[in-house]
């Protein structure tokens, strides 16, 4: 029986190779289906250090696979495609409405720097995203990951992260933290959140945790520090 992680790789694969087929259809350049298009495809890559096989073009067209991350970027210059749509199916921004330049939560370029590290895709979110919750964008591994990011202050041996309230459950809350010479770490907050949202029924102002023995810590249980955003699953 397939989980639900599977189902919806499955998904965002096929909406990738339908958002592929319709640029190509869009570019003026790109020849139509069965006229040439798998092999302009294979030899435009090409020109900008892209080695892929036609097989492999057509498996992006027909949804059965998507490309990397490093390759998403070449392959949406040469289609003419907004990189964060073709990847991530967020709309290219409509007249009059824009995404922050720069980001008033300062974690979101941290966060987006050690993703792009990873080879991941990062893109911020537009005003309705921002309201529900979400702080940042990653596609990574093939995968679409939404973030909240929370920051963590510390007082004594108490850290304190305030995440915002009532973010989708498919969004992942992180909290980072300002830790021995300037290292900013990440901790995954997303389990401790949806558990103090169901016991108090409404949406929770701050999450304390005990700093014992350099852990982070509450009722027991150890908060988890991100090593790499390529480690979360989907939710």
């Amino acid at each position: 029986m397939r989980g639900k992680a599977e189902e919806t790789r499955e998904l965002d694969t096929a909406a990738f190779g339908r958002r592929l087929s319709a640029a190509c259809d869009d570019h003026c350049q790109v020849p139509g289906q069965h006229r040439g298009r798998l092999r302009w495809l294979v030899e435009q890559l090409a020109e900008k250090g892209v080695k892929i096989s036609v097989e492999t073009a057509r498996r992006w067209l027909s949804g059965e696979a998507r490309p990397r991350s490093a390759k998403m970027g070449a392959l949406a210059e040469i289609v003419q495609a907004d990189v964060s749509w073709l990847a991530l199916g967020v709309e290219p921004e409509p007249r009059g409405e824009s995404r922050e330049t720069l980001p008033r939560n300062p974690l979101v370029g941290i966060a987006a720097g050690l993703a792009d590290l990873e080879g991941g895709v990062c893109a911020l979110p537009y005003p309705a995203d921002q309201a529900s919750g979400i702080d940042l964008h990653i596609i990574i591994d093939g995968r679409k990951l939404d973030l909240c990011l929370a920051r963590g202050s510390v007082s004594g041996n108490v850290v304190t992260f305030s995440p915002r309230t009532n973010v989708p459950s498919t969004t992942h809350v992180l909290g980072g933290l300002l830790v021995d010479e300037g290292d900013v770490s990440f901790f995954d907050l997303s389990d401790f959140v949806r558990s103090r949202e169901r016991e108090e029924g409404a949406a929770l102002e701050a999450l304390t945790f005990q700093l014992i023995d350099g852990q982070l810590c509450r009722d027991g249980q150890r908060l988890r520090r991100l090593r790499r955003f390529g480690v979360l699953t989907l939710v």
